[in-house]
């Protein structure tokens, strides 16, 4: 195959190595964008590789600089510096002027990774039960008071294993754990979790304010990408991807379930031997097509475990 194949248009680029992906693209009428003039001073030229049939060059000094400022994965490339070699396929993501003006911004800005990183991680979705209803017992000041507590001793967990919290939603979080045995460290910080609010958490809220503090946890694993969304001014590094959607989704399942924390089948199966399991049959995930099998971990016998870890029913 002699040819480069350019995404999203579905064309095939001559591709002998003598040009760059720039000028092939520009002599076939493609619009790739090239606001520095193919100069490498800018990246709205930017491409993904998705196959490198004859290999991918090296980035030279100046494509370097610029992928390491905005902090790009091996295969986001500059079109203008990288040579159009045949059985290659790319998909340019720059296609349109707002594209191009968040392509610029991050250099403007002095802003990296804004262009984003697929990454393999295991998930932790976590969410307080009926906290509307909790809410509403206390004042403002001990809300915001009652989540930092549950926030500082949830991250004091996850970070004792090797995780970070990514995101909070309100009343609940997301951590992502990667590297290696992630699975198995992110069920052991989410165990830790379940224990700590079972023999702290309850009594301190039920004795402080007369409400019961229950939580739930999911955790899934797979590809996320992990980048800087929202406006300049108040950006922010985030994951996300169908493996954050699956581990909320789980989340919403130890509900139904009658559990403090679930995974999902692939967790298990990545550190099966670690823990004791109890299956979960048959579940409904909302939003995800079929019924899945979930899987409640235990550092011991699950019918030991099973009723420290069950919540009140909403």
């Amino acid at each position: 195959m002699s040819s480069l194949h350019m995404l999203p248009e579905g064309v095939d680029l001559p591709a002998d190595g003598s040009a760059s992906i720039l000028e092939a693209a520009l002599k076939a009428g493609i619009p790739l964008a090239h606001a520095c003039g193919g100069q490498a001073q800018c990246s709205t030229c930017r491409i993904v590789v998705l196959e490198a049939g004859s290999g991918c060059p090296q980035r030279g000094e100046a494509e370097r600089a610029i992928a390491q400022r905005l902090g790009f994965d091996p295969m986001v490339r500059l079109a203008c510096q990288t040579a159009a070699l045949p059985g290659t396929v790319v998909r340019r993501l720059v296609l349109d002027e707002e594209d191009a003006e968040l392509a610029t911004r991050p250099l403007l800005d002095g802003v990296g990774d804004a262009v984003g990183e697929e990454i393999d991680a295991a998930i932790v979705f976590s969410d307080i039960r009926g906290f509307t209803r909790i809410a509403r017992r206390l004042t403002a000041y001990d809300t915001i008071h009652a989540l930092n507590r549950y926030y500082l001793k949830a991250g004091e967990a996850i970070a004792a294993h090797g995780g970070r919290i990514d995101n909070y939603m309100g009343d609940g979080f997301l951590a992502v754990f990667t590297g290696e045995e992630k699975e198995a460290r992110a069920v052991r910080a989410a165990l830790d979790i379940a224990a700590g609010v079972e023999a702290r958490g309850r009594a301190y809220f039920l004795e402080g304010y007369g409400v019961e503090f229950r939580v739930g946890l999911g955790i899934h694993r797979g590809r996320v990408v992990a980048g800087q969304i929202g406006h300049p001014a108040s950006r922010r590094q985030t994951l996300i991807g169908e493996a954050v959607n699956t581990a909320a989704r789980i989340e919403a399942a130890t509900k139904q379930a009658g559990t403090t924390v679930l995974a999902s089948a692939e967790v298990r199966e990545a550190c099966a031997a670690a823990f004791a399991w109890e299956e979960y049959a048959g579940m409904a995930l909302a939003g995800i097509d079929g019924t899945h099998t979930l899987h409640a971990p235990s550092a011991g016998d699950p019918e030991g475990a099973r009723e420290s870890m069950r919540p009140a029913q909403q």
